[in-house]
């Protein structure tokens, strides 16, 4: 225990003092994946829409060369997506899908990261549209409405900001010794969670919630460090903000689920019997949560939770490294490729491998995308 609390320390004042954020994303962005990518398909410098309902990203930090695989809803017809960004995307972050487009970061070279934008990609005709930042290491994104808003945490100040992008103007808000490591929009509201070492007891951490309105004006503040730290992935409904949260406030690991109501903010939980709860998602009356760490790319295990009292475990058997829904099938991808579930029973019903390459470039798979929801 006392090497754990060690190691999280070092961690953790490493951030305060660099371009980085929570220790999961640190080790995240910087490990995982050496592979180069190769797969079936040919590359295509126009994709034919009609015949494109998921993709695939793949990545590399080492170079402005990323990817998008697009295949059919049965994951047939397989077409390439050449994109000039280098770590486009990430396993870490939610997918922010507003507007009709799908809004990602690329950022840079991993000995950089200093792209200082964020993209988003039409999901009618898969064009991309860039939007720029101020600040480099850029590891969140979301929208509300004309804002799109990114987070980073650079020399032990973290920093939200937001870019309207009818009058491309920016506006900042900025907190020192502490990291901005989640931004979720719901109800025309930014919820924005942050981490940073308590005081009084150097082996905890508090986490803190913002509420802002679409322009940065901050309305509620809110101590959370009861409830551990969030795990960066958040879905919403009409009345509740379900949020995951992976660690405790002493970097321990857990399974829970956070429910905010959005109009009185009171919060109630829900503790998973299986720890490392990452991704949520909503299917009818079900919730389905996994229970992954993204930090060594283990767990292959799913709940389906009603909301309330009742949870069922059921393992697929893969990393769950990439999840989502695609009308009636639960997608799950990773560097050995992608998969379709039934949402009735889980059970697989067909999977496209994928084969990689090391020869040139770290090439990695660090993004779902779902154009034809």
């Amino acid at each position: 225990m006392d090497q754990m609390r060690s190691r999280v320390k070092r961690r953790m004042r490493d951030v305060l003092k660099t371009p980085r954020i929570r220790r999961c994303q640190i080790i995240g962005i910087l490990l995982l994946f050496s592979l180069l990518f190769g797969a079936c398909g040919s590359e295509n410098t126009k994709i034919d829409r009609d015949k494109a309902a998921i993709g695939l990203v793949v990545t590399t930090a080492q170079a402005y060369d990323s990817k998008i695989l697009w295949f059919d809803a049965d994951l047939g017809n397989n077409q390439i997506q050449k994109l000039h960004y280098a770590a486009l995307g990430s396993h870490f972050a939610q997918q922010i899908v507003k507007n009709g487009k799908i809004y990602m970061i690329p950022q840079g070279l991993d000995n950089r990261k200093d792209t200082r934008k964020v993209i988003s990609i039409d999901k009618n005709d898969l064009s991309i549209q860039e939007y720029p930042f101020s600040n480099i290491a850029l590891n969140f994104t979301e929208c509300i409405g004309e804002n799109v808003y990114a987070i980073n945490t650079r020399n032990g100040v973290s920093t939200l900001e937001r870019y309207h992008t009818l009058s491309q103007q920016s506006q900042k808000f900025e907190r020192e010794g502490e990291i901005f490591n989640q931004i979720t929009a719901a109800s025309d509201k930014l919820y924005c969670f942050s981490m940073r070492f308590d005081p009084d007891n150097p082996d905890r951490f508090l986490t803190t919630l913002r509420i802002f309105t679409p322009d940065l004006q901050m309305e509620k503040e809110i101590d959370l460090s009861e409830y551990g730290m969030t795990s960066g992935k958040a879905l919403d409904d009409q009345e509740y903000l379900y949020v995951t949260v992976s660690h405790d406030s002493y970097d321990n690991s857990i399974g829970r689920i956070l429910k905010i109501n959005k109009s009185t903010y009171e919060i109630q939980k829900f503790d998973s019997e299986e720890g490392n709860v990452f991704d949520i998602f909503r299917a009818g009356d079900r919730f389905i949560f996994t229970h992954y760490d993204p930090v060594v790319n283990e767990g292959g295990r799913i709940s389906i939770w009603d909301g309330k009292d009742s949870e069922k475990i059921v393992d697929l058997g893969t990393p769950l490294t990439l999840t989502g829904i695609s009308g009636k099938h639960f997608v799950v991808a990773n560097d050995n490729g992608i998969r379709l579930y039934s949402m009735d029973n889980f059970q697989l019903l067909k999977e496209q491998k994928i084969e990689l390459d090391s020869r040139k470039y770290k090439f990695y798979t660090s993004s779902l995308l779902f154009v034809d929801e």
